[in-house]
């Protein structure tokens, strides 16, 4: 069992990044073409969409472990 977490580590951080980076970039894009945002607020979109990102990420992992434990 250790040795699957070692090995699941690395797709882990790709979850993790690939999230992370979708839910910045959604939320930036959102925020920089509704034009009625201004720069501080853009930014805090940002944020909250790289919280969300790692959320959702949370959720995909917690979903796979289960799926892992059950095979």
């Amino acid at each position: 069992m250790n040795n699957w977490k070692n090995s699941f580590t690395p797709a882990r951080k790709l979850l993790y990044c690939g999230f992370l980076i979708f839910g910045g970039t959604l939320c930036g894009i959102y925020g920089f073409t509704a034009n009625r945002f201004r720069t501080d607020e853009i930014i805090f979109l940002i944020i909250g969409g790289i919280v969300a990102g790692i959320s959702l990420a949370m959720i995909f992992c917690g979903i796979i472990s289960l799926i892992k434990e059950k095979e």
